[in-house]
């Protein structure tokens, strides 16, 4: 079942057809929020759901995004929250990296929804990193001009 999924998590960005990765991503998102599993494995699934964020093909991204939405909204909220910093660091990134409108205005929608399954003191320390990179970012610049 395990290799099977494997399969289903890469189709659900990489395959051609958009009939095909909606499927995918739909039978993924339901192994993933249904299926029994340990922990680790858990983990390692909930992992596949942010993998294709940053592939190289605007409907994969896509793809991939509309995947992570659906599983926030399906997986229960405290998992969602246990696992909040790996969800909200590489959506971060691609908000910061994404230039097709598309992918942007789905970042958008998936941290949105990210945001309203977490607690609020799960909230705070993710908007507290993101204050943290912009004032690193706003040292670093500050230092390079003088």
């Amino acid at each position: 079942m395990y290799d099977i999924m494997d399969t289903v998590a890469e189709t659900r960005v990489t395959s051609l057809e958009p009939r095909e990765r909606r499927r995918a991503s739909a039978v993924f998102v339901n192994f993933v929020a249904t299926y029994p599993m340990g922990r680790k494995r858990q983990t390692r699934y909930l992992a596949h759901l942010v993998d294709g964020l940053d592939y190289a093909y605007e409907e994969g991204r896509r793809a991939a995004l509309d995947g992570l939405g659906a599983a926030l909204r399906a997986l229960p909220a405290g998992l969602v929250d246990q696992h909040a910093d790996a969800f909200f660091m590489p959506l971060a990134l691609r908000f910061a990296n994404e230039d097709a409108p598309a992918c942007l205005a789905a970042v958008d929608d998936v941290v949105a929804t990210l945001l309203r399954r977490l607690e609020p003191q799960t909230v705070r320390a993710c908007l507290d990193r993101i204050h943290a990179w912009l004032d690193q970012g706003a040292a670093a610049a500050a230092a390079a001009t003088t």
